[in-house]
């Protein structure tokens, strides 16, 4: 049983991103990479988590590196480096900072 999709669809109980965020986190820990990926977009977006452009971006990182198309995808949507020194992570809007250094 899926219960991450479940709550994030709300597939027979009421729509609960708390409780998908919970069991994407738990796939993301064991190492799946579809967890990694969807935890990844939640905290992306602040959907069941305080919002965290870093830490999307490490999940990203993590499921991609397993081959995981759609965090390739994800992380090929940034444009441009961060110009904070010593920054892994990427400005998604094309700025000179990530979300993390502003």
């Amino acid at each position: 049983v899926n219960f991450r999709a479940i709550y994030q669809n709300g597939d027979g109980v009421e729509r609960n991103l708390v409780n998908a965020a919970e069991w994407y986190g738990k796939a993301a820990e064991q190492g799946y990479a579809d967890g990694q990926f969807y935890f990844g977009q939640l905290y992306q977006n602040g959907y069941g988590v305080e919002k965290n452009l870093p830490k999307a971006m490490e999940l990203y990182r993590k499921a991609a590196d397993q081959g995981h198309v759609q965090a390739k995808d994800a992380l090929s949507s940034t444009k441009s480096c961060c110009a904070y020194p010593g920054c892994p992570f990427l400005a998604p809007d094309g700025s000179q900072f990530c979300a993390m250094h502003g």
